[in-house]
């Protein structure tokens, strides 16, 4: 994950974060997961899953800018469907919404990975309610 915090007028501050969540992929010895999964074994005693510990982290920092006043764009693969999965789940409990789906909610999306074949977004742009008052006044760019 990598992230950049902007202040824009009257003190107000937008962070825009790109993250990336690991694909389980367990068969794979160089995947993301698996290199995740063996570097915190051998770091922590009492890690289990990089999938666990990913989400629980970004949603101990989103809570923490979010308390703090910070507008957000978050930028995400997911690596699971971004309208339902856990993620997008935590995402709309702390108050964050799709942006993309959230602007086109009657059309079919769009796969975001070549593999995927089923009309099923991994990937999502999801932003906080004073980020997406933004997009529509024109501040942010918004998708075409």
């Amino acid at each position: 994950m990598t992230w950049m915090r902007i202040q824009g007028r009257h003190g107000h501050f937008t962070r825009v974060i790109s993250a990336y969540r690991p694909n389980k992929n367990t068969a794979d010895t160089g995947s993301a997961y698996n290199q995740q999964q063996r570097y915190w074994r051998n770091n922590k005693s009492n890690f289990t899953c990089p999938l666990k510990l990913f989400d629980k982290q970004l949603k101990e920092l989103l809570q923490e800018w979010l308390h703090a006043g910070d507008h957000i764009v978050l930028g995400i693969d997911c690596n699971e469907d971004a309208r339902s999965g856990a993620i997008a789940k935590m995402l709309r409990c702390l108050g964050m919404k799709d942006a993309i789906l959230g602007l086109h909610p009657t059309k079919d999306p769009t796969e975001t990975c070549n593999k995927n074949h089923n009309r099923r977004p991994i990937d999502g742009i999801f932003v906080t309610p004073e980020a997406s008052n933004q997009q529509q006044e024109g501040i942010l760019p918004t998708a075409k």
